[in-house]
């Protein structure tokens, strides 16, 4: 998130799998919640490979106006060029065609029974030409990425990292007051060093490295009933 306030760093299992192996999970829960998930890993040369594929549904939700549908697709290859170093390719697919927002809701409705479930006003509707107009706030998006990763290992401990990646979003994405069109290319790439040392008796571990990443979105705010975009603004330097 923007103000996340820390970082949670996941690993892949680097183990390579010793042959063809897949393991496969459904969960299912209360308001319409289901979510299956399949893993297939297998052993490649003297590398490997492994494919992750998931889908996870909200048919109704908690509350109204609350449904979702995310789906995922995984591919990752790790091949050994050398003793000392690793070659990885990435690959990821994610699609959500609907995920309905039900927006806020104040404290005087939060605390009765009968409406602490209800979407806001203005995420379902709005009041055009003196009549209510569906709005359907939420999002729907897709997004790909692929990327490649470098890692050779020093003959004194530590190592050098060098990664790549390029990703494309679409995104559309009514919300209370408009609706939002992106369409987003990025890429990037970093390189990092690592190396043991010790200030005094105590060991430590020394990172430097440089990182260089690029963004650009063709974006359109719509009019709430999306046909048209809205006026400029009077002043042309806004």
């Amino acid at each position: 998130g923007n103000a996340s306030g820390g970082v949670v760093t996941l690993w892949p299992d680097q183990q390579r799998p010793e042959r063809l192996s897949g393991q496969g999970r459904v969960v299912a829960g209360a308001y319409g919640f289901w979510k299956w998930q399949g893993n297939v890993a297998a052993p490649l040369g003297p590398g490997s490979a492994s494919l992750s594929v998931s889908e996870a549904v909200s048919e109704s939700g908690y509350r109204q106006h609350s449904a979702a549908d995310t789906r995922r697709m995984n591919v990752r290859v790790t091949y050994p060029v050398t003793a000392r170093t690793r070659l990885t390719l990435h690959g990821l697919v994610a699609d959500s065609p609907w995920l309905e927002d039900p927006g806020a809701v104040d404290t005087t409705a939060l605390k009765r029974d009968s409406t602490r479930r209800l979407a806001n006003r203005n995420n379902l509707s709005e009041l055009e030409g003196g009549s209510l107009q569906p709005r359907g706030a939420g999002k729907e998006v897709t997004q790909a990425q692929g990327g490649v990763a470098l890692r050779h290992d020093l003959p004194g401990g530590g190592g050098l990292d060098v990664t790549g990646f390029l990703l494309r979003r679409v995104l559309k994405n009514p919300i209370a007051v408009t609706y939002i069109e992106i369409r987003r290319w990025a890429y990037g790439s970093r390189a990092i060093v690592t190396l043991p040392g010790a200030i005094g008796s105590v060991p430590h571990v020394f990172t430097a490295g440089v990182d260089a990443q690029w963004m650009r979105d063709d974006r359109q705010n719509y009019t709430p009933n999306r046909p048209t975009l809205p006026p400029p603004p009077a002043d042309d330097s806004l």
